[in-house]
């Protein structure tokens, strides 16, 4: 029975749960794993595995920041061996954040525009909403980013209102400021001489 290489460093991300390894080597292994927040001196059960991998049965928070973490290896036989303390870093959730603007776009009646917007944040989606002038009520434009839209401007655009949604891997909406749509109407064909 032996600890090939001691516990050091594990990063683990804001609300999930981690995985802790066992680097060791013998015969019918089982774990006992153990943690230590930052400002205390005991030790508290964790739980078992019966292989070298141990899952956290909790989701990491920001008080596990610098938590220590160590096992208790057991052989077929019964000997036992302890590790160093290893210690644990929590990566913070990175929410959605809008970091740019959409700005007012002028139209000519039977085109269509290209709207983008940078964001950042774990696993974000862009949505696109509009309004139109005068009314209260936010409809799905579309998604993507960037965007167009699959119909082409009507006068019933002029004065609409746009603005971009962005979610993130935790379920928060972000919103962008709102701008809006002037539509100019087409030129009629004419013989002008």
């Amino acid at each position: 029975l032996s600890i090939t290489e001691q516990p050091g460093v594990v990063t683990i991300k804001e609300g999930t749960n981690g995985s802790l390894i066992a680097k060791t080597s013998g015969e019918g292994l089982s774990y006992v794993w153990e943690y230590q927040y930052a400002n205390s001196n005991s030790w508290v059960r964790w739980g078992t595995s019966s292989g070298a991998t141990f899952r956290t049965p909790y989701q990491a928070d920001p008080g596990w920041q610098n938590l220590k973490y160590r096992y208790t290896v057991t052989d077929r036989l019964g000997n036992r061996l302890t590790s160093n303390a290893g210690t644990i870093q929590v990566q913070a959730r990175n929410y959605g954040k809008v970091t740019s603007s959409v700005s007012n776009i002028t139209l000519k009646e039977g085109t269509k525009p290209t709207v983008s917007i940078t964001a950042t944040g774990d696993g974000i989606r862009y949505y696109w909403e509009y309004k139109y002038a005068g009314s209260r009520t936010w409809t799905t434009w579309g998604s993507g980013n960037p965007f167009t839209p699959q119909w082409p401007a009507e006068k019933a655009w002029q004065g609409m209102s746009y603005r971009a949604r962005v979610t993130d891997a935790y379920g928060r909406n972000t919103y962008s400021n709102v701008a809006t749509v002037k539509v100019e109407a087409k030129t009629p064909l004419s013989i002008t001489e």
